[in-house]
């Protein structure tokens, strides 16, 4: 399964292979980051659980839920890189561009 939601990947994959554990990745338009849950507010990163038992029903329980919550809330906020509609400008010859495809076309012409 795949879908993504304003920057915002969700993909699941390995699922008919029964694994016991699972970690969730969270793709925000550039990079992923593996969803770290903390045991309290405060706690050093050394404390973060980055894997998930996987219960019966074949998600990883309540963490599941938060996780999609934190990306609602992260999309709400606009926490993404849309990177079809972003805004640039050249730093060579200051031309403003919109998106990636327009700024690899940028630099093409640049290169010539």
């Amino acid at each position: 399964m795949q879908s993504i939601v304003h920057g915002f990947l969700i993909q699941t994959s390995g699922e008919e292979k029964n694994y016991s554990e699972r970690v969730m990745l969270i793709y925000d338009g550039l990079h992923y980051d593996a969803l770290a849950m903390s045991p309290f507010e405060g706690a050093s990163e050394e404390f973060d659980q980055t894997i998930f038992a996987v219960q019966n029903d074949r998600t990883i329980g309540p963490v599941e839920g938060l996780a999609l919550d934190l990306v609602k809330d992260q999309q709400w906020n606009r926490s993404y890189t849309d990177t079809a509609n972003f805004s640039l400008r050249c730093g060579v010859c200051q031309i403003g561009v919109v998106g990636q495809k327009e700024a690899v076309e940028q630099h093409k012409q640049q290169a010539m």
